[in-house]
């Protein structure tokens, strides 16, 4: 539906709640663990752009606390929200980082 569930759905919560404070971003710094993050730029649900900035916020953080902890983030060219074609790829990248974190 490109995405319009998901933005009618966000729309009913904006409503009820104020979203910030539900936000993860801004508990950056709960955040201590080896974070991936796969992307599809091809993704009709959530835009690519999200994926970026929160992969730069969360080394910002990381950075200012002096945590050496992995942050990953893996954009693949024209994937859908499921990764596809790329989804074995994605699956081993995934093993790879948290077998050595």
């Amino acid at each position: 539906d490109g995405g319009k569930l998901i933005r009618r759905e966000l729309a009913k919560l904006e409503s009820l709640y104020e979203v910030s404070d539900y936000s993860f971003t801004n508990y950056l710094d709960n955040i201590n663990s080896p974070i991936q993050i796969h992307q599809g730029t091809a993704d009709n649900a959530i835009p690519f752009s999200w994926s970026q900035s929160f992969h730069k916020s969360l080394q910002s953080s990381y950075n200012s606390r002096d945590l050496d902890t992995a942050v990953e983030l893996h954009l693949y060219s024209g994937a859908d929200h499921n990764l596809n074609p790329d989804w074995q790829t994605a699956i081993e990248r995934s093993l790879n980082f948290f077998l050595a974190n």
